[in-house]
């Protein structure tokens, strides 16, 4: 039976391309030391600031106003949130009511989730920058947007996969 998580598959998928073999085992040592280091936490308020580590896939959230002006962010808690009917899929993220992102899906109602390869790590960032209303993210990161099928908001081109949305 092959090891899911052999330390040259953690490597491979968080470690530049660029980083020479020493520099790799240097890291996979370092990883073994920290396993070595692992030890029980107690629970408390707060507990998982410091002890727990969670990782959840970035996805950029594309919408447009009234006038169609184009707005893109990047969110990682965006997950599928499934209760009642199961013919009414729900997905289910979390944006400050004074993000363009938020007043966007109000006034429209509709949104597109673009989950993004690692290898667009920088335009993701780029995506997160507070830029004044009106500037198209997707421009700045150097993105390419492409028509949805469904809702006014458009889908990205580099994404492997689109989910568009429209509130109830």
């Amino acid at each position: 039976m092959k090891n899911l998580y052999s330390p040259n598959k953690l490597l491979k998928n968080y470690v530049q391309q660029d980083v020479s073999l020493t520099q790799q085992k240097v890291l996979i040592r370092h990883r073994r030391t920290m396993e070595a280091k692992k030890k029980e936490t107690e629970i408390g308020f707060l507990w998982h600031k410091y002890a727990a580590l969670f990782v959840f896939q970035t996805a950029i959230v594309t919408t447009a106003d009234r006038s169609g002006l184009v707005n893109a962010a990047p969110f990682s808690l965006v997950y599928p949130f499934c209760v009642g009917d199961p013919d009414k899929p729900q997905m289910l993220f979390s944006a400050a009511s004074v993000w363009h992102t938020a007043r966007n899906i109000e006034e429209t109602g509709e949104f597109v989730i673009n989950y993004a390869p690692y290898a667009l790590m920088k335009q993701v960032c780029e995506t997160g920058r507070f830029y004044p209303d009106g500037i198209n993210e997707l421009e700045k990161a150097g993105l390419h947007a492409v028509a949805a099928v469904k809702v006014k908001p458009p889908r990205i081109q580099e994404c492997y996969q689109h989910i568009e949305c429209r509130l109830p």
